[in-house]
């Protein structure tokens, strides 16, 4: 990814998702508020954007400081022992979970600006029925099919369109 793509993501990540925060965090003797954040960044190049993001941010917002975590393949494995402790980060990652899995742990973000540009698909999975908003998405994969149209242009076969006429193209090559 871009890092200044990555950068601009994340602080526009941070400043929504703080801005929803409210005061959870713990405050320390020196009257600062410290989040926690936990993410699933495993690329370290993202990672270290991200903590370049999370520096401008205290920088500015000098009462605030983020205690990052990026737990990598025991982030999920951790973030449950969270749950059942009741001792969740101020600010994570959620994959889509965060309707299903995390509804009592988030703030509802139904009131932030953005929340009228949100695709719609991404409804059944963010909000309810009420319209609560569960999770800013900072991404989102639109996953398909790849094919060899020079393949199937050699076997007369028309590029499938349903489940079925892909059952039929894949038997056709085959034999």
């Amino acid at each position: 990814m871009n890092k200044k793509i990555m950068l601009l993501t994340a602080a526009i990540f941070l400043t929504m998702i703080l801005s929803a925060c409210g005061n959870n965090g713990s405050s320390e003797a020196n009257g600062k508020v410290t989040l926690t954040l936990f993410s699933t960044m495993s690329n370290s190049g993202e990672r270290k954007a991200f903590e370049e993001v999370i520096r401008e941010f205290e920088k500015e917002h000098q009462h605030i400081r983020i205690d990052a975590n990026f737990p990598g393949n025991s982030y999920e494995d951790m973030i449950r022992v969270k749950m059942g402790a009741n001792d969740m980060p101020d600010l994570f990652d959620t994959h889509g979970w965060a309707k299903l899995r995390y509804s009592e742990y988030v703030a509802d973000l139904k009131e932030m600006d953005w929340v009228k540009q949100l695709d719609p698909s991404l409804d059944q999975i963010l909000k309810d029925q009420d319209g609560k908003v569960y999770a800013y998405p900072l991404n989102q994969a639109k996953d398909g099919l790849s094919f060899n149209a020079n393949l199937l242009k050699e076997y007369g076969v028309e590029v499938p369109k349903t489940l079925d006429e892909l059952k039929s193209a894949l038997l056709t090559v085959k034999e």
